[in-house]
């Protein structure tokens, strides 16, 4: 099962932990239907407002597509994501 990272710039940490949590409440049913089996996330030791989102999908597709979905976007561009610096990458099962 791929893992995305996503190397997020915020705008202001704390609105958009507000927003990130809210949204995992509010997109449970959806996330499941992505394939989404692991979420979690951390926040940049030394820029408060630098964050690593770990998500592990059923498929690389499935991922793939929720991302690019235009809702999806609007959601994180919303919750203070710089969507122009947004870095992902997609790491396999190593074993």
């Amino acid at each position: 099962m791929p893992l995305c990272i996503l190397r997020e710039q915020l705008a202001d940490y704390d609105a958009w932990r507000k927003g990130f949590y809210d949204d995992l409440d509010a997109h449970a049913t959806e996330m499941a239907s992505a394939g989404i089996t692991l979420q979690a996330a951390y926040r940049d030791s030394d820029d408060p407002n630098v964050v690593l989102t770990l998500i592990r999908f059923a498929s690389r597709e499935q991922g793939e597509a929720m991302l690019a979905d235009p809702a999806m976007r609007a959601t994180m561009a919303a919750n203070g994501v710089d969507l122009d610096g947004l870095r992902v990458e997609w790491y396999e099962d190593a074993s």
